[in-house]
């Protein structure tokens, strides 16, 4: 078997056969038709042709020329997330001292009062005078 020889021979055609295996050219064929269409080319082995290096080729040239910038951005966030977590870390570890020793004050002062509750403390107001009663001079040498 050559290249150029045909696979299977063509189906005979008649003027008659030919118009009903095809309707009419503006009428959309049908799945079945299509699929029949179809089946034989699934198994064909590809002897000419080009060769895959230009098929595929300039899918790996896109994606080269993609790599570099998506690889840029994705150092530039690492490097971004890396600085965020720097800054995150140096405020942590200036404001520990702080947040201990405002931790042990608030836990000695509880620990000095024996209630939960803070303790009463006392409000200066505004003197109030009452009057007194008074006490006659007479009744005072009488009582005493």
């Amino acid at each position: 078997m050559t290249t150029t020889e045909l696979i299977r021979p063509p189906r005979a055609s008649s003027p008659t056969d030919r118009s009903e295996a095809h309707p009419a050219a503006s009428a959309s064929p049908t799945f079945a038709e299509m699929l029949e269409e179809t089946l034989p080319l699934v198994g064909v082995i590809p002897v000419s042709g080009p060769p895959a290096v230009l098929l595929v080729g300039p899918l790996v040239l896109f994606a080269l020329l993609l790599a570099g910038p998506f690889a840029l951005l994705v150092t530039l966030a690492v490097v971004l997330v890396a600085a965020w977590a720097l800054v995150a870390l140096i405020a942590a570890i200036l404001a520990s001292p702080y947040l201990l020793v405002r931790h042990l004050r608030a836990r000695g002062s509880a620990a000095r009062s024996p209630l939960s509750a803070p303790a009463p403390q006392r409000v200066r107001q505004a003197a109030r005078r009452i009057p007194l009663p008074v006490r006659s001079a007479a009744r005072v040498v009488q009582e005493g």
